[in-house]
């Protein structure tokens, strides 16, 4: 008889030990990393592909009249920067923006006494991609790189980028380059001259 009563007992036990390890709530952590992006590429509006080269050709035909020296027009346009950035918090060990800088690669042969100037819009973000100010600031102007800037040297285009991303093709920053006289004109050369361009998305 005993032995009956003491199964019976556990049976009866159980169902008040589930009754402990459930709540009317249930919880867990959910870890989620993000990390630090930097992307760039370069595309041209005039071709609808990446930029491979651009030609910048002084012709004859701007200078017809003895005395003279036009520069009028040697330009190329649409080409424009896509970029991707994702910062983080200066607290958290992240840098809080980026600049976009741009040279002529150390290895450029440029023509004595001109500069290539490049100027930039104001940047163009796709709905949703970012702010009015995540995209960055230009440097009004532009920069010229050649004479004021010799090959290797890098100046900032772009800054105060923060988390964005501008969208493919026409959008993101639009360039224009244009070939202008910085020095005395007897610096000046004729010849053939192969420059490097280079953009660079970086850490402040």
């Amino acid at each position: 008889m005993k032995k009956s009563v003491f199964i019976l007992f556990l049976v009866s036990y159980l169902p008040f030990l589930n009754a402990q390890n459930d709540r009317s709530s249930a919880s867990h952590n959910v870890n989620i990393s993000i990390p630090e992006i930097a992307l760039l590429d370069i595309y041209n509006g005039q071709t609808g592909s990446n930029v491979d080269v651009v030609n910048l050709n002084v012709s004859n035909d701007n200078n017809t009249e003895a005395g003279q020296y036009n520069l009028t027009n040697v330009s190329y346009g649409d080409i424009w920067l896509n970029y991707t950035s994702v910062v983080g918090d200066e607290a958290n060990g992240y840098q809080p923006s980026r600049e976009i800088t741009v040279q002529l690669e150390p290895e450029s042969s440029f023509p004595a006494g001109l500069d290539l100037r490049v100027t930039a819009d104001t940047p163009r973000i796709v709905q949703g991609g970012g702010s009015e100010t995540s995209g960055g600031n230009v440097t009004p102007g532009g920069v010229a790189l050649g004479s004021s800037n010799a090959a290797g040297v890098e100046v900032t285009l772009v800054k105060d980028i923060k988390s964005v991303y501008t969208g493919d093709g026409a959008n993101g920053v639009r360039l224009t380059y244009t070939l202008e006289q910085k020095d005395n004109f007897s610096l000046v050369q004729a010849g053939n001259y192969q420059a490097v361009i280079r953009f660079m998305l970086t850490d402040l």
